[in-house]
């Protein structure tokens, strides 16, 4: 037999308004661990709502006849089975023009970005620098007809180039300094 004070007992079958319901899940507690949840004998309990019902599958609007609106989809005297009375738009013959001039890449500004990758004793190092600012003079006085590209690997040529003096630079210095030491 159960404590009828035991605030964590289950509620008993006794009492009228549990019969034929199902007791409530108390998730959230509003109380004290000593104080029961409370459950109101004024508002009866509702049923569960209906399950949910999946939403029909897509279909899509049916066409238009040319010359038409969604208000009146097809002209008077018409009806569905007719069709269009116009034809739709034909594709471009095949080959069809290009609407833009194809680009293509500056091959100094590849040079450039080689050679300042190699480095090739501090030679490939000042091509690298020469090739790449003839290329991005090349791809400034390009015609827009035929534009080029490149001109990312252009500035990353002169950049490794500029790597590769400022190398020199310190290396014939370190020479000069370790000359005039005496060793």
């Amino acid at each position: 037999m159960s404590d009828p004070n035991d605030p964590y007992a289950p509620p008993s079958a006794d009492h009228p308004q549990d019969q034929g319901t199902q007791p409530l899940p108390y998730a959230y507690s509003t109380g004290t661990p000593a104080e029961p949840p409370h459950r109101s004998t004024d508002t009866p309990v509702s049923p569960p709502p209906a399950p949910y019902a999946p939403p029909a599958p897509y279909a899509p609007p049916a066409p238009y006849a040319a010359g038409t609106s969604p208000a009146q989809p097809y002209p008077s005297g018409t009806s569905a089975a007719a069709g269009p009375l116009v034809p739709g738009p034909q594709p471009y013959p095949y080959p069809y023009a290009l609407p833009y001039a194809p680009r293509r890449t500056n091959g100094l500004a590849v040079t450039s970005m080689i050679l300042g990758i190699l480095w090739l004793y501090w030679v490939g190092s000042l091509l690298a620098l020469v090739f790449g600012y003839v290329a991005l003079a090349q791809i400034r006085r390009a015609p827009v007809e035929s534009p080029q590209d490149g001109r990312g690997m252009a500035i990353a040529g002169i950049v490794l180039g500029w790597v590769g003096v400022a190398t020199l630079a310190l290396f014939v210095v370190g020479l000069a300094a370790l000359s005039g030491s005496g060793y």
